[in-house]
């Protein structure tokens, strides 16, 4: 492998069991991603077996086991706000996250 490649995991939230996001912290890659997908009034709708508060729980979680870096993402175009964005964004960094992806939705044609 070259040195300068970088590993990225991208982990569902393990409905909040600690165990296994320890697990995913041992393997020690670069950045671990969990991505939040939208903003709390729609996370029913749009993540069925999800909660936020669990997701953004994930999120604090390993970067209080000592991840280094993490990452989360959102899309846009789902019906939220900008006051619900700016919300969101606010809490991925309460949470200390990293980076931010910000996306699209775009519906199935």
């Amino acid at each position: 492998m070259n040195p300068e490649t970088t590993l990225e995991t991208l982990i569902p939230d393990f409905q909040g069991l600690e165990q296994h996001i320890d697990r995913i912290i041992e393997v020690a890659p670069e950045v671990v991603s969990h991505n939040i997908e939208t903003v709390r009034r729609l996370t029913r709708d749009v993540r069925i077996q999800a909660k936020y508060d669990r997701s953004m729980h994930v999120l604090k979680y390993l970067k209080q086991q000592g991840q280094r870096r993490t990452k989360s993402g959102i899309m846009l175009g789902l019906g939220e706000t900008r006051e619900e964005v700016i919300a969101t964004l606010h809490d991925l960094r309460k949470n200390d996250v990293d980076v931010v992806t910000i996306g699209q939705y775009l519906q199935p044609s």
